[in-house]
């Protein structure tokens, strides 16, 4: 097999970093201190606000807190147990993402995911040795440049898709311009004006997000590792059945008043096996009404239709679904959890995926 001068720089470079041990010694869980907090709102402030086009979307993933919690994971297990998240999906295409960005998975600290295409942005907090990446990227057709004080690579400047190139039949135009910022930050997004207002947010420039969320934050398990924010319209009942389906549910404790923001997580540990899990992982959804005064009303119904709905596709009850749950306020926010290790952690994500709202739903004034 022949291979180009260019192929055989990429190969070299991505050795190199190889060999150096690209993924992070990962911690026993008595060693790491379990910060969701702070943590979410160091990557929150990496965000400038005014980028999302009004649509909330934001996926964080704390990859060290989580595998902290299943210590003793070779990298092939750290792949298999990653956390279920967009961050994950990105990048668990494992050969590709180290042939052609020189990143592996399991170095990365934390990442965060914000915005709607062609505006949406990943930082990532890596554990690894950034400083010869610039070589792997141009030797793989990225091209460096300048802007506003920042230096960059870029395969596209304005979001081009060219399915020729490998990286983008990999990353669409998710990674067309790359930067390097503070030595452990990884910046992609498809736009390089994009990328240049990310940068400057995390330099101090601009204001970053994580002041809009902070009852969101308070409110959020100690421990949480995978948290995906959501505009509350997302569960808003606009079909003209909606006030029939909800009726028995209104009866019993009134509407659901209407949400401004949705948060669904998983605390340390969760995965798609639960023979894997600890036993004390939890599952929740976090809902901040627009008026605080009604986060106890907001706990009282989504409680309520947990135990007594059944789910939209297959019927079957939420309660067997979900299993047994907690409801608590505070702030005027409530959350509703599940816990267990023999619980499928991910059973809320995929309510709101699958568009069974039902236990979260409100009717909009205007409906």
């Amino acid at each position: 097999m022949h291979l180009t001068r260019r192929a055989l720089v990429a190969s070299s470079v991505t050795l190199s970093l190889l060999s150096r041990g690209h993924a992070f010694a990962r911690q026993d869980e008595e060693e790491f201190v379990a910060d969701a907090q702070n943590r979410l709102r160091t990557m929150l402030d990496y965000l400038p606000g005014g980028i999302l086009d009004d649509h909330l979307d934001i996926t964080w993933t704390d990859f060290e807190g989580h595998y902290a919690k299943l210590p003793g994971l070779d990298t092939d297990q750290q792949y298999q147990l990653a956390p279920a998240s967009e961050i994950t999906t990105i990048f668990a295409n494992r050969q590709d993402v180290q042939d052609l960005l020189g990143l592996e998975l399991t170095s990365i600290r934390q990442g965060i995911i914000s915005g709607l295409a062609p505006n949406r942005v990943i930082v990532l907090d890596m554990a690894s040795d950034l400083s010869n990446l610039p070589d792997l990227w141009e030797a793989n057709g990225y091209e460096s440049r300048r802007q506003r004080g920042t230096s960059f690579w870029t395969i596209g400047e304005n979001g081009e898709i060219d399915l020729e190139n490998p990286v983008n039949r990999l990353m669409i135009a998710r990674a067309n311009n790359l930067a390097i910022v503070n030595d452990s930050l990884i910046v992609m997004a498809p736009r390089s004006a994009l990328l240049a207002e990310v940068v400057e947010t995390i330099n101090g420039q601009r204001d970053g997000r994580a002041q809009e969320f902070e009852k969101v934050i308070a409110i959020i398990p100690q421990e949480t590792t995978n948290l995906w924010l959501l505009n509350g319209e997302m569960v808003a009942a606009t079909n003209p059945e909606s006030s029939a389906y909800l009726a028995e549910s209104d009866a019993a404790v009134g509407p659901m008043p209407e949400i401004m923001t949705l948060a669904i997580g998983q605390t340390a540990g969760a995965t798609w096996s639960a023979e894997s899990q600890p036993d004390d992982v939890r599952a929740f959804t976090v809902l901040q009404p627009t008026s605080p005064d009604q986060a106890e009303q907001v706990a009282a119904v989504a409680e309520w239709r947990l135990q007594n709905m059944v789910t939209g596709r297959g019927a079957m009850p939420f309660a067997d679904v979900v299993g047994p749950v907690t409801a608590e306020v505070s702030d005027g926010v409530a959350i509703i959890s599940t816990t267990g290790a023999d619980r499928d952690m991910y059973i809320f994500t995929k309510i709101m995926t699958n568009g069974d709202i039902a236990p979260f739903a409100y009717i909009p004034e205007e409906s």
